[in-house]
């Protein structure tokens, strides 16, 4: 069976592609990505600095086809890994099915699912962090229903800066992936 790098390789040869997002090394594709390896090490660093030592990661399949995926929880497990806190960073990796990127209210149930299987697991963790802002919305549903409060109890942090974040209290931390800008790029790239 092909693989979407496959179809990618084909579709362009009648069709001009634009990546958005990471994509594999052997992809020959023009692609508008930020670096996610530095994104989650700029982010590991924030809630260093705040004294979290003991931090879950929760995230939807990590696999060959999820270059985003693999890049972050690398960039989480090496800061880390450099700072001594190796035995404090637990993953959480949702595993039980196929995920669709356009099952939002899946991830919603799945963080609040893996938040409360963390937090059962390992009652010291203080940061949960997650591979996407859905996910983190579902770890907000998933705390208050443990009776925990954020941020005086656990404090969550994210990825992508989705609008849907902005309506969730307390506000979430979440890196900005500037997807809007790199829509535009990959547009004006394309043109």
């Amino acid at each position: 069976t092909p693989t979407c790098y496959d179809l990618i390789e084909r579709a362009k040869k009648k069709v001009p592609i634009v990546i958005v997002g990471d994509s594999s090394q052997t992809n020959t594709s023009p692609n508008i990505a930020i670096d996610n390896y530095e994104a989650a090490r700029e982010l590991a660093e924030h809630l260093y600095n705040l004294g979290h030592r003991k931090i879950a990661y929760i995230t939807t399949p990590v696999n060959a086809v999820s270059v985003q995926r693999k890049r972050r929880l690398a960039g989480l497990q090496d800061y880390f890994n450099e700072k001594g806190c190796a035995n404090g960073f637990y993953v959480y990796e949702y595993l039980n099915g196929i995920i669709s990127s356009a099952s939002t209210s899946m991830d919603v149930i799945i963080g609040q699912n893996m938040a409360l299987q963390a937090v059962q697991e390992h009652p010291d963790i203080t940061a949960i962090v997650t591979l996407g802002d859905m996910l983190a919305i579902g770890v907000y549903e998933g705390l208050k229903k443990c009776g925990m409060h954020i941020p005086a109890d656990i404090s969550v942090a994210s990825f992508d800066d989705i609008e849907f974040a902005r309506y969730i209290s307390p506000t979430l931390t979440t890196m900005d992936t500037k997807l809007p800008m790199r829509s535009k790029f990959a547009f004006d790239y394309l043109i």
